[in-house]
């Protein structure tokens, strides 16, 4: 009889069980004001295979805080990522650090654990780091450098403002910053170049803080 012959057929096969090596979570939002209760920001778990291809869509992701609250699950989409909302309210951990941890399972059953951190930025605190003493003669210029965080230590929001103004002298240089969202602790510390006028108002320095 006659010999039907095909073409190679190709199937791509691909997208394995969760592999501990290729799985991690990160914070959309690293700092988030807890004097404004309610406010939500993302956590997103990356889920990958041992091949670093996304996991089958639909792969379950469990959540679990320990500040504020979390939507407790959500599924992988094509790209192995699933999203919840952390949203800002009790617990506060003492030191505004919350942790969120994601769980999920992986090949024949194993436990799989990925955190990330949030900071939970608290009421606004300002001091003077340095010096610890000095006195600015008429016409001198003094570098100082300062403190602006919260009780814990920690940055403050996304969009604080900090502006320093003089009297009595000027402001050499930059005057005014605007935080990023961070948790880096160099984001609390500031400095600022003050000379004193020759003559007449008493040298001082405001520094303001607006903050969420």
């Amino acid at each position: 009889g006659d010999t039907v012959r095909s073409e190679p057929v190709v199937i791509a096969v691909h997208g394995g069980l969760p592999d501990r090596d290729h799985f991690s979570i990160v914070a959309g939002e690293p700092n988030l004001p807890i004097s404004d209760k309610g406010r939500e920001g993302t956590i997103t778990a990356y889920v990958f295979d041992q091949y670093a291809n996304p996991v089958p869509v639909g792969t379950v992701i469990y959540f679990t805080t320990n500040g504020g609250g979390i939507e407790g699950s959500a599924v992988t989409n094509v790209l192995g990522q699933a999203s919840v909302v952390l949203i800002t309210a009790e617990p506060v951990p003492e030191d505004g650090k919350v942790t969120v941890t994601a769980r999920t399972l992986g090949k024949g059953g194993e436990p799989l654990e990925a955190t990330t951190q949030v900071r939970f930025s608290g009421a606004t605190r300002v001091r003077l780091i340095q010096p610890a003493h000095f006195s600015v003669m008429p016409g001198e210029t003094q570098t100082f450098r300062f403190f602006v965080g919260d009780e814990n230590g920690n940055p403050l929001a996304e969009g604080t403002t900090v502006t320093v103004t003089a009297a009595g002298g000027t402001i050499i240089g930059e005057s005014s910053f605007v935080l990023s969202d961070t948790q880096s602790p160099e984001a609390t510390q500031f400095a600022i170049n003050f000379q004193a006028d020759d003559e007449g108002v008493t040298p001082q320095m405001i520094i303001e803080v607006n903050s969420l």
